[in-house]
């Protein structure tokens, strides 16, 4: 949008549509109420000085579009200081600068926003001149120096020659950069500190003024580096995609909703697990000898400075310390062994083979509550499945509770098939018998073993076809 292109129509004169061109040595003025309401009522750009803004719909335009924008808008009211690489661009409407700055930090363009106070000039003095006024008017500034200049340059740059030649010449004759830039950072420098007092004693905020900004990504911005906009985030995550329907209507559906807001996290309301970390940043000595004479956990709460003990005072909030630092607290295996391992003999004799090198760890009691507390619960569950499973039919797809007499779909006459088969009830039959073998685990659950073994066999084998041998016999 660097020109307004008019082509005169040799059937329909402009003319005749009331469009008036009215052109000088600087400008073109074009007088229409057309062109006015196309501006106005559709595109949304304001109705004057301070209402005026890029219309949203801009704001998604390819760089190569939006570039002629930014060309045509600096071209009328930016300049570059003489000797400095230094370019600016002023207006009295803030809103506007910022959406200009959005657009500039695409082609990541940093910038500061100014302001200044200051008289009338020019035409506008003489104007105030003759009604005896002199108004302090508020004016403000898009300054972009040093290697962002630079920038400015070899992207957008000016549409207009004269002031697109002085900023060539002023780059050309810079040297070194005037701001450090790391990566995706710029280093800037800190002029004032200055304490704020309040009421509330827990109050920490580090603010930078609105006239940094940081890309989040090609089209979403934010400035400031207090962390204000990541709640704000957070809170519209919970908001807008948080709906009734979503919820499952199975029992335990709501368990792990986030039902209620709370604008404050009160550490006694925390599920009492978290309760259990301890704070310290060394061990006292205490803590090994307890360990020789194998002491319950219980023992040692008064020394680990568990946050148990700091519920209702200031501690709960701050002072947590931890023994061994990292250079990235995301570092770590990307996947676990359990995801990697293929099969559950795999995963199995990884988790044993860990517990035989620790000496803490018995194995052979890992071996028995893994079969105790996973595998047999697993049998069982199966079975009971197995027991009282419904058929469907692949064909149709329809399920029946009970098997028809005829022994086919009803509907289509087609095969029905099992919803749960044997191999689901014997998957952790073999590893529970192979494990407490080798690892002799107690009598007790090896019996139980068994008897789960004699009642997947009284429900899978066929006393009337049983294949024997010579010897069964004997």
């Amino acid at each position: 949008m660097s020109s307004l292109h008019i082509i005169e129509s040799k059937t329909i004169p402009i003319a005749s549509l009331g469009i008036k061109i009215y052109k000088d040595k600087r400008s073109i003025c074009i007088s229409s109420r057309l062109i006015h309401d196309f501006f106005i009522d559709i595109l949304k750009i304001g109705k004057n000085a301070k209402s005026k803004h890029i219309p949203s719909r801009f704001y998604t335009l390819p760089k190569h579009k939006i570039k002629h924008l930014l060309r045509a808008y600096f071209s009328g009211d930016g300049s570059v200081e003489k000797n400095r690489l230094h370019v600016t661009c002023s207006s009295v409407n803030k809103e506007l600068l910022r959406d200009i700055g959005l657009q500039l930090l695409r082609y990541g363009i940093f910038y500061r926003l100014k302001e200044e106070s200051k008289k009338a000039g020019g035409l506008a003095k003489t104007f105030y001149n003759r009604k005896k006024q002199s108004p302090i008017f508020t004016l403000y500034y898009i300054s972009i120096r040093s290697t962002f200049a630079r920038r400015f340059c070899e992207k957008i740059g000016f549409s207009l020659k004269r002031k697109q030649s002085r900023l060539e010449s002023v780059v050309s004759k810079e040297r070194a950069p005037r701001l450090s830039i790391f990566g995706d950072y710029i280093q800037d420098t800190v002029k004032e500190i200055i304490p704020i007092k309040s009421n509330s004693e827990y109050v920490y905020d580090i603010e930078v003024e609105d006239f940094h900004n940081f890309p989040i990504n090609d089209f979403i911005f934010t400035n400031n580096c207090d962390g204000d906009e990541d709640g704000l985030m957070l809170l519209l995550d919970a908001l807008l995609n948080f709906s009734h329907s979503y919820i499952p209507d199975k029992r335990g559906g709501k368990m792990d909703l986030p039902l209620i807001l709370t604008t404050r996290i009160d550490p006694s309301e925390v599920d009492k697990e978290a309760h259990n970390v301890d704070t310290l940043s060394m061990y006292p000595i205490e803590f090994y000898e307890a360990t020789l004479r194998h002491e319950h956990s219980k023992e040692l709460e008064s020394t680990m400075g568990l946050v148990a003990s700091r519920l209702g005072t200031e501690l709960q909030y701050e002072h947590f310390g931890f023994t061994h630092d990292t250079l990235n607290i995301s570092e770590g295996p990307k996947m676990s062994n359990y995801k990697t391992l293929k099969t559950m003999m795999e995963k199995m004799n990884a988790q044993l083979n860990l517990a035989a090198k620790i000496r803490a760890v018995d194995e052979s009691d890992v071996a028995y509550k893994v079969i105790e507390r996973h595998f047999l619960p697993d049998i069982l569950g199966n079975m009971r499945a197995f027991s009282k499973q419904s058929v469907r039919c692949p064909t149709c797809n329809i399920t029946y509770r009970r098997p028809p007499l005829q022994g086919v779909c009803t509907k289509c006459k087609g095969k029905l098939t099992l919803t749960v088969h044997e191999k689901s009830v014997k998957k952790y039959l073999e590893i529970s018998k192979e494990i407490a073998q080798r690892y002799n685990i107690s009598p007790y659950a090896q019996q139980r073993i068994k008897l789960v073994e004699k009642s997947i066999d009284s429900l899978f084998m066929s006393d009337k076809v049983k294949t024997t041998k010579l010897t069964d016999f004997l």
